[in-house]
């Protein structure tokens, strides 16, 4: 899956404006946080930032620094997603458990030579594992757990959909 398409099925998880007391991330939109939005220029208030600014810091900060232009075609849109969600390095750690590398969170030429063996299935499973290690280390995470297992499923099921439907 290509970025245009990947980053519509993020953006229906990432939604606009949001300010949670619990969220971690601060105020964001579009899922961007305000330290991100400024780390890339937008200075501006979160509330109005422009729809393809977004796009653009999208592309650069989780496409591009996440290297999901180098993954296999089925599980580029998981793991832009966990890029999003986790960090860059966190949904690296995700994909690296999966496919049994030293998890230090750098898509490197091991990684790389070993991602073939990542399984929709698989990535799911190393994903709601990692949930459950945030909400074990910070109850005041819980709040946002059923929303992250939703998350996990629904990017498993758009992925399977497109594998069997695109990529085969």
């Amino acid at each position: 899956m290509e970025f245009k398409r990947a980053i519509e099925h993020v953006l229906k998880h990432e939604g606009g404006y949001s300010y949670h007391k619990d969220d971690r991330g601060g105020e964001t939109i579009y899922g961007i946080t305000v330290k991100v939005a400024k780390a890339n220029g937008y200075l501006g208030r979160m509330r109005i930032m422009p729809r393809e600014i977004a796009l653009e810091i999208y592309e650069k900060e989780y496409w591009l620094k996440g290297k999901c232009n180098m993954l296999p075609e089925h599980i580029r849109y998981m793991h832009l997603d966990a890029c999003v969600n986790h960090g860059v390095g966190g949904a690296a750690k995700i994909l690296q458990r999966e496919i049994g590398v030293t998890a230090d969170g750098d898509i490197g030429p091991q990684t790389l030579g070993e991602v073939q063996k990542a399984t929709i299935d698989g990535l799911t499973y190393e994903r709601l594992r990692y949930y459950a290690r945030i909400v074990s280390r910070n109850k005041s995470q819980s709040v946002f757990l059923k929303g992250w297992i939703n998350r996990a499923i629904e990017v498993e099921k758009t992925s399977k959909e497109y594998y069997e439907n695109d990529c085969n």
